[in-house]
Order: structure tokens, then sequence, then C-alpha cells
């Protein structure tokens, strides 16, 4: 602590506190965080991609992928018109051949 106490201090100013002079010697204890911890920008964008993510249905893939075997178009023609990457397209094409399991 200091040599001079907040007695002296009171006295000194006709009875009043100087903060100022308190504040300067006994430090100011200030919170770090103002409010409650934010995430990482990173996450929050993954976040909103994950919820903004397109899901198409069985109908919408099926669709594509016999567009596709018509071969009116390109593959990547089709995947473009269609907003779907072409790693999407081989996949529906994929998974369309296989047997559907029955539960």
């Amino acid at each position: 602590m200091s040599a001079v106490s907040t007695h002296e201090t009171d006295l000194a100013n006709g009875g009043r506190v100087n903060f100022w002079f308190i504040l300067a010697l006994e430090g100011a204890k200030m919170r770090q965080n103002s409010g409650p911890a934010k995430e990482p920008a990173e996450r929050v964008i993954k976040t909103i991609r994950r919820a903004t993510r397109r899901q198409f249905s069985a109908e919408e893939k099926i669709r594509i992928v016999l567009d596709g075997l018509r071969g009116e178009d390109s593959i990547a023609e089709l995947c473009r018109r269609e907003g779907v990457v072409q790693n999407l397209y081989y996949l529906y094409g994929r998974l369309s051949r296989c047997k559907p399991i029955l539960n």
C-alpha cells in the first residue's frame, strides 16, 4: 500500500476523497472482457455456411443424374446450371445405381 492513507487524503481535501489520487496509488481494477466471450470469426462463418447449405431431395438428385446421362450438355455445364460440384454429381450417380436397403 502507500505511505499516505485514505484518511489523510480525506482531511487534505476538506473531507472529500481525491478519487484520482487513490486510483493512482492503488491501481485500477478493471475487467478484461466487457461482455460474453465471442466466438472466432472462422467458427461463425462455418456455422452460417452449414445452416445455409442446399439440401437436395432424392428426386432432385435423380433428375440431375438423368440429365447428365442424356448427354445434351456436358457434365460441367449441367453442374454449373444446377449449382452442384462435379464430385457430388458422380456421387449421386453411384448412389442411384445402388439397391435401396429395406428395413
